[in-house]
């Protein structure tokens, strides 16, 4: 899951593709967005379930913790951790696990979830793609930052008019293809720790 969406993307035929539930905390500070799970995650129904993708490792990394290896310690990290897991993108049509095949992407409902959780302080969004298709949908008004360069402030709404604050901040995607900017995952380390961090 590399890159922004393109302008143009051939032809896609075929059902629409519907995304995972959202991996929830009790209360939950963090909540860990990503543009739309690869077809290895779907068949398996577990987020990041490409066993290339670098996300538990990062997720190890910023929270100074040992990887965990099945998918339930997994789940469980995350919720002693009060991290949320879910993506932009609810449903799409994509041939494959890349994000630049995506069409006709629709957005899961980000701000009334966000509100649903008082104690939410910040949206970490992974990887350029998903901060693309975040700022679309969601109309924040400037780029999402990398985190350690910036943050910025989000209020979303949702019906019935609720707003309050909550920050926004983008990390190297944990897509194993590398970028210009982000060859290793020791490249990455140290965005996804100031991302973790809430007294940055």
């Amino acid at each position: 899951m590399t890159g922004g969406p393109p302008a143009r993307v051939p032809a896609v035929r075929g059902p629409a593709a519907r995304g995972l539930p959202p991996i929830t905390a009790e209360e939950p500070a963090i909540l860990v967005l990503g543009s739309f799970p690869s077809a290895a995650s779907l068949a398996r129904r577990e987020y990041y379930g490409f066993e290339r993708n670098q996300f538990w490792q990062l997720v190890s990394i910023a929270l100074g913790t040992v990887e965990p290896q099945g998918y339930p310690e997994k789940l469980k990290l995350l919720a002693d951790s009060g991290i949320a897991v879910w993506d932009v993108i609810g449903e799409c049509v994509r041939a494959g696990s890349l994000d630049q095949a995506i069409r006709n992407a629709r957005p899961n409902p980000i701000p009334g979830f966000a509100l649903s959780f008082p104690r939410l302080r910040r949206i970490v969004v992974n990887g350029s793609a998903a901060a693309a298709y975040f700022v679309r949908f969601f109309r924040t008004g400037a780029p999402i930052p990398l985190a350690g360069e910036g943050i910025l402030e989000w209020k979303p709404a949702a019906d019935g008019g609720i707003r309050r604050t909550v920050q926004l901040v983008r990390v190297p995607s944990s897509s194993p293809v590398p970028s210009r900017a982000f060859r290793r995952l020791a490249d990455k380390e140290a965005a996804w720790r100031v991302a973790f961090d809430l007294t940055l």
